[in-house]
């Protein structure tokens, strides 16, 4: 079973040795897996700095997970050989908040490299390879979106660097960047204080030593808090060379309005 690079990913195929601990250090995570007959043995705990930026991976690994970790214990048939590690993204909108706010003229328009945190979907390779679970790099916040409290949407709050830059990004091995595009049809300047990014309608992808999601637009007509939402799996803003990791988890079929610049509640 070939162990991926640990210089640039850490997913896919480890093999793991019966009854010891291997252990995975993804940016804030720190996750160990366990087998034995039956049974993983699964440990994790994130560490409060988000943008943590660690690598390393240890199967087996020296020691075990701190009393501080959470622990499950998943039961499974026969022995297992193997761990699969796979990225995947949030399972609800992301709000994200510029850490300065941005603002754009009427009649212009901009691509935004937005980051957000991913998760780790851990399956087990014996028989019939069941998926055990799904761990957060890091948990986003809970935060509402809408217009008041019985209108809306539960979401995950999150902070942004939003370079209109890809090479001012930076690469963080546990968070996604998606290519934004957005263009001001308004007759008045457009301030991005947050923006509801819809992570769950898009794929998952690996270029360039990064991880990526589908590109998306917001086209911005009258009023504030909606924009025209679409798409785009072939941006410009992607790279070429892309490899696919994950399908979206509810994708969109066409154009749609959606509220995206404000209504947090």
């Amino acid at each position: 079973m070939a162990k991926p690079d640990e210089q640039s990913r850490w997913w896919g195929e480890f093999d793991t040795p019966a009854d010891q601990w291997c252990n995975w250090q993804i940016g804030p995570l720190s996750l160990w897996a366990r087998p034995s007959d039956g049974e993983w043995r699964v440990a994790w705990f994130s560490e409060p700095d988000r943008l943590l930026d660690r690598l390393a991976i240890a199967t087996p690994a020296e020691g075990e997970p701190g009393e501080d970790f959470d622990t499950t214990r998943y039961a499974v048939s026969g022995t297992a050989p193997g761990l699969r590690l796979t990225p995947r993204l949030a399972d609800l909108p992301v709000v994200v908040r510029p850490e300065t706010p941005l603002a754009i003229p009427p009649g212009q328009n901009t691509v935004l490299y937005v980051g957000t945190s991913v998760w780790v979907r851990l399956e087990s390779l014996g028989q019939g390879e069941p998926r055990l679970t799904d761990i957060p790099v890091f948990r986003p916040s809970d935060t509402w979106f809408g217009s008041n409290t019985r209108i809306g949407e539960l979401c995950y709050a999150s902070r942004t660097k939003a370079r209109t830059r890809i090479d001012l990004l930076g690469r963080v091995p546990h968070r996604a960047v998606t290519p934004v595009e957005l263009t001001n049809n308004g007759a008045d300047t457009l301030h991005i204080l947050q923006l509801r990014i819809p992570v769950p309608a898009l794929g998952l992808f690996e270029a360039d030593q990064r991880l990526w999601t589908d590109g998306i637009r917001f086209t911005r007509e009258d009023g504030v808090t909606t924009a025209e939402f679409e798409i785009d799996s072939a941006a410009t803003h992607l790279p070429d060379d892309r490899t696919a990791l994950a399908a979206a988890q509810e994708p969109f079929t066409q154009k749609s309005v959606i509220e995206v610049f404000s209504g947090l509640f």
